[in-house]
């Protein structure tokens, strides 16, 4: 504790809990959830800023642009994405030491 800020009032969040039963000022919009969850990702360093941003610009700003259908997203998630991730995966399962990140890739 910074005994330096003691004289600051200081507010802390313990629990925080929403459901659709929450009231409707508790609410927020998918859009505002993206930018706090890219904001804390990058923050505790669960991914690196530049990545986190351009994700978060793409999904947020371009495809609701480009009005993809749902099956149109999957086949593109599926192609870029998931294809990439598993060739990695399958390199790494190929090397004689085992990256972490890579275990960490197969349990999501």
């Amino acid at each position: 504790f910074d005994h330096s800020l003691a004289n600051y009032p200081r507010k802390y969040i313990v629990t925080v809990a929403w459901d659709a039963s929450s009231h409707e000022s508790a609410s927020f919009s998918w859009l505002s959830y993206a930018y706090a969850i890219t904001h804390m990702g990058s923050l505790c360093g669960h991914v690196h800023r530049v990545v986190a941003y351009s994700g978060l610009l793409l999904s947020t700003k371009l495809f609701p642009r480009l009005q993809f259908s749902l099956d149109a997203f999957d086949l593109l998630h599926s192609l870029l994405i998931r294809t990439s991730i598993d060739a990695l995966l399958r390199l790494c399962d190929k090397l004689p030491w085992k990256p972490e990140f890579a275990q960490e890739l197969k349990m999501l």
